[in-house]
């Protein structure tokens, strides 16, 4: 299902962007998320590479980015690349004060004591929530019901290995999974009652969700694949660890939790989150704007 999508939707683009370059002087300047997908399909490289060429800039969310981008188009003028991290979000309304931690966990109906780490975001096989399932007996060993580990997000494909994996787990009842998704007016909710943020990607370029999660001085857990250890600082805004061990990544939970490093990792999060500004963004687009026009 998903490949035959994304095939369509990268030869809509090629159209387009092709007659753009011939038929206006319109610039063309892509924002990249992604260079190389997670998932493979037919064809995909070749389509990438035939994209991207009608390009006459790119912005590239991070270093690793950066460097597919030159893998597929090792042409690319370097001049014509800048580097900008994702913006934070902030899922707020606009003057509506915000939720304490307390609140948030009432609104949400989650225990209003227990240490949270939460995993929000698609659940696909290269988002390795299955090494968090994994982790999770580990922290209930050394938590005992006071831990949960909170699992939001859109299942792609089948939702019963994951239910199965999670009754087979032996802490099934310190694992929440809240499957589908969730509306802008709740996503803030999550993030204020978490303590820690738990991403376990087996692969990954970055992550919108570690800028969520900053916006809101939110801790963070991450493996050490693509862009992640730009944005995560280890032993700082939060812990780097191996993809695919889960006995890491409850070691680094735990570390968090048993270390009381929420103050200290929270107070370094709201510094570094300043770098990742929608001005930094805006000015990576006038910078490639105004390098446009000269050329």
């Amino acid at each position: 299902m998903m490949g035959p999508l994304v095939v369509n939707t990268i030869l809509g683009v090629v159209v387009i962007t092709w007659l753009l370059r011939r038929r206006t002087d319109i610039r063309i300047v892509y924002l990249l998320d992604n260079v190389i997908p997670h998932e493979k399909y037919p064809f995909g490289r070749f389509l990438t590479r035939l994209a991207l060429r009608q390009g006459h800039a790119y912005i590239a969310q991070s270093d690793q980015v950066r460097r597919d981008l030159f893998e597929v188009l090792p042409d690319a003028d370097p001049g014509a690349v800048v580097t900008s991290p994702h913006p934070v979000y902030d899922f707020g309304a606009p003057d509506r004060p915000r939720k304490t931690k307390a609140e948030a966990r009432a609104a949400l109906d989650l225990p209003p004591e227990a240490r949270l780490a939460l995993y929000f975001g698609f659940i696909k096989p290269y988002k390795g929530v299955v090494h968090l399932i994994d982790a999770a007996p580990k922290l209930k060993e050394r938590y005992g019901d006071g831990i949960r580990v909170l699992i939001v997000g859109d299942i792609y494909g089948e939702k019963r290995p994951y239910l199965d994996r999670i009754a087979a787990s032996g802490a099934a009842d310190v694992i929440q999974l809240v499957d589908g998704f969730v509306p802008d007016e709740i996503v803030e909710d999550y993030f204020l009652a978490a303590d820690l943020a738990v991403l376990h990607d087996v692969s990954a370029t970055q992550s919108g969700i570690v800028q969520i999660a900053y916006n809101y001085d939110l801790p963070v857990v991450s493996t050490a694949v693509g862009g992640l250890p730009e944005v995560v600082l280890d032993g700082r805004t939060g812990f780097v660890v191996p993809p695919e061990d889960p006995a890491a990544l409850a070691d680094a939970v735990e570390r968090f939790f048993d270390e009381d490093c929420a103050t200290g990792f929270a107070a370094a999060v709201a510094e570094e989150k300043k770098k990742y500004s929608w001005d930094v963004m805006a000015q990576a687009v006038e910078t490639l704007a105004a390098r446009e026009e000269r050329s």
